[in-house]
């Protein structure tokens, strides 16, 4: 199989699901009982959840070079998030 993983949130991303989505779809049912085009979207669809674990967050912060136990940075760089007066 081969897959191009373009993801806007960064490169650690697309490395992340290079290394595991693989082995992550053929866990789904629908691609082990042979339905590949519904296995591969329940495979996006529940990757896509995967990635807001607390687990992998950790390690994507860690691919991206950046300590993961250091809050999110905003856009603006300060760190925090801004009120929303």
């Amino acid at each position: 199989m081969l897959c191009v993983f373009f993801v806007v949130p960064g490169a650690e991303v697309a490395q992340y699901t290079a290394i595991h989505f693989p082995d992550f779809m053929k866990k789904i049912e629908d691609y082990k009982a042979g339905r590949l085009d519904q296995g591969l979207l329940n495979a996006f669809l529940a990757f896509d959840e995967h990635l807001t674990e607390d687990a992998v967050v950790h390690q994507l912060k860690e691919l991206a070079g950046v300590n993961p136990d250091e809050d999110e940075v905003t856009a603006e760089g300060k760190g925090e998030v801004p009120s929303q007066n």
